[in-house]
């Protein structure tokens, strides 16, 4: 993702999650328009990639407390906007927790160099007096006090759009869904593709969501979901249904 604005690094908000067919989605988004603009990370292409690397430990600490409907949670992960990074380009390491309906996320940026070092000895960011103290404090203690380790790598392509008076209002659509088993810090790997017709929107804002984006859900007859792209990707590498 260009480097070319601000960076948001922290966000409270609500989540809502939707699965579509792709045909469904791209008739949806000629409607969005009409009150939403493209992110400007997307314009040109009208995408931008994203590569997550979730962390978890041996037992799925994570993945049951999501499946289990867990009301206050965390989950870590480290993002990427490239597969093939160099030493220089921006990784995001972000805590996410769920508290009850809401979503509080926080993330710091490090250059990508620093991820072998933290796979290898994750203290080792500590010792760095530029990186937020703060922020891995609480990430080094999650990751390390329940033996966690990188555990799914994540990679898709995202559409976003902002509200055209209300930048807090979001909607992104999210194609190709890819995933594979993650050992070390590489984003480029063989990964296990999802149907390709298959697209997640998500819908994330402050206060309340607007009257025409409830018309839209209305009129195609869309429920909100309880499921996530760490679980589907969980589920998908050991061959359970995708779909129930």
């Amino acid at each position: 993702m260009p480097q070319t604005k601000k960076i948001n690094l922290h966000f409270r908000r609500f989540e809502f999650k939707y699965f579509l067919n792709k045909d469904i989605a791209d008739h949806i988004i000629p409607e969005l328009l009409n009150y939403m603009n493209w992110d400007s990370y997307a314009e040109k292409k009208e995408y931008y990639e994203c590569n997550s690397l979730y962390m978890d430990n041996y037992n799925l600490k994570c993945y049951h407390e999501k499946i289990d409907g867990l009301l206050n949670r965390k989950k870590l992960r480290i993002r990427s906007y490239k597969k093939k990074y160099a030493a220089e380009d921006n990784l995001f390491f972000e805590l996410k927790r769920k508290s009850g309906e809401i979503v509080l996320k926080d993330r710091v940026v490090i250059p990508g160099k620093y991820l072998s070092e933290f796979i290898k000895n994750p203290f080792s960011l500590l010792q760095n007096k530029n990186f937020d103290k703060n922020f891995f404090n609480e990430f080094i203690y999650e990751y390390t006090n329940y033996v966690m380790q990188p555990k799914l790598l994540v990679s898709y392509k995202r559409k976003p759009f902002f509200a055209k008076n209300n930048n807090s209002f979001r909607v992104t659509f999210d194609y190709d869904l890819k995933f594979a088993n993650a050992n070390e810090s590489n984003y480029d790997v063989e990964y296990k593709k999802l149907n390709e017709d298959f697209v997640v929107m998500e819908v994330k804002f402050n206060g309340n969501c607007p009257q025409w984006f409830h018309n839209i859900i209305n009129d195609y007859y869309l429920e909100r979901t309880d499921s996530c792209k760490y679980c589907f990707g969980i589920d998908l590498l050991k061959g359970e249904p995708q779909f129930s």
